[in-house]
């Protein structure tokens, strides 16, 4: 159950950044030829490489959250062995779920504050810049779910496997 949920989260991410990241790759490199070779007219694809920069860059952060990757307090766990190392782990999880919620909230206030446009496509840029809550959102959830993991197993050997070998066949 617990490999499910978590290839289920990694893939519910992995994928939406793959294609970000397959998309932009395309356009660069179809900007880079058609400079060469003008055979069509090209203008507006530097908005959408950074459209899909931008939520390529903020999925990410939620796979490195859940795969423990990022915001880790390793030299305070690593000193505190038995229950209080569990504690500081549940703590270090609470500041990362903290986190989230400032990067969801002040998100939320900066994506939808400001009425802007793209300059070529007329992109909003609250689209760009949803990116903000939608990554803290991911965080709240994914710290959540990493503290549902410690008190669970009651330490947090689980949490901190490595996520490439410990659920390959399921990712």
């Amino acid at each position: 159950m617990k490999n499910n949920a978590r290839a289920l989260l990694f893939n519910m991410v992995r994928i939406p950044a793959t294609l970000c990241f397959v998309t932009m790759l395309v356009l660069i490199m179809m900007s880079i030829i058609l400079r060469k070779f003008p055979v069509i007219h090209y203008a507006g694809w530097d908005e959408v490489v950074e459209l899909c920069f931008a939520w390529m860059i903020y999925l990410t952060i939620g796979l490195a959250v859940l795969d423990a990757t990022i915001f880790r307090a390793s030299g305070l766990v690593d000193v505190v062995t038995g229950k209080l190392r569990v504690i500081v782990r549940i703590i270090s999880e609470l500041f990362v779920f903290l986190f989230g919620l400032i990067m969801f909230y002040s998100g939320i206030t900066f994506a939808f504050g400001v009425e802007q446009y793209s300059g070529l496509l007329w992109i909003p840029r609250w689209v760009f810049w949803s990116t903000i809550p939608v990554a803290g959102f991911m965080i709240l959830i994914f710290a959540l779910y990493r503290i549902y993991i410690i008190i669970i197993n009651g330490s947090d050997n689980e949490v901190d496997k490595d996520l490439s070998e410990k659920y390959k066949d399921n990712i």
